[in-house]
């Protein structure tokens, strides 16, 4: 029952073994990673047609003071304090329309994106090509097994069956030989396929 409820678990249908294919195939994974890198290089030469603004704020203040003494020999002095503050704040902009080198660069990143993208379509068209080739070819092999399974039951019985007229005197014993190595023949053949569906798998 374990048994049977585990190959159950495992069983996938064609599109399970393309949707794991596709998450965990190293060289798609590489290759959506190549496509989004030169999207951001797409997008970083496209920013080279936006306007340039700059801004810049300065802030000072300073503080003076006077000092004052009467010559007439008063001991009096008198302090004149003044603060000084200044802002300024500048703002530029520019935008160069005439650097054909910036359509040029644009141009380049645009068609390496597109190249990038074909490369992770054919990459996805391939991988899909071959599992469809492989589990198909799995399930021929599971196909012949049981062929092969019913071909043995049949050669053995035959093999009762002349047997039993041997022991009657209907039958030679080259007969009885012959459907040996039959049988015998159709339980390799059975072995071999058995081995081909496991490796397939």
């Amino acid at each position: 029952l374990v048994a049977g409820v585990a190959a159950q678990a495992a069983e996938l249908t064609l599109d399970d073994c393309i949707s794991l294919a596709l998450k965990n195939r190293e060289s798609i994974i590489r290759a959506r990673g190549a496509e989004a890198l030169a999207a951001a290089g797409k997008r970083s030469a496209l920013g080279a047609f936006l306007p340039q603004i700059s801004a810049s704020y300065n802030w000072s203040k300073s503080k003076t003071t006077d000092i004052k003494a009467s010559i007439a020999g008063s001991p009096e002095m008198s302090f004149d304090d003044q603060d000084n503050a200044s802002k300024s704040l500048s703002v530029s902009g520019g935008m160069n329309l005439l650097d054909f080198t910036t359509f040029f660069d644009y141009a380049a990143a645009k068609a390496d994106h597109a190249a990038a993208r074909l490369d992770v379509i054919a990459s996805e068209q391939d991988l899909i090509y071959g599992v469809k080739t492989a589990y198909f070819a799995f399930l021929a092999a599971d196909e012949n097994v049981a062929v092969l399974e019913e071909a043995a039951k049949r050669s053995e019985e035959q093999l009762k069956l002349i047997q039993s007229k041997f022991d009657l005197g209907s039958a030679s014993k080259s007969d009885v030989l012959k459907q040996k190595v039959q049988f015998g023949n159709d339980k390799l053949e059975l072995l071999r396929a058995r081995n081909g569906v496991t490796t397939a798998s």
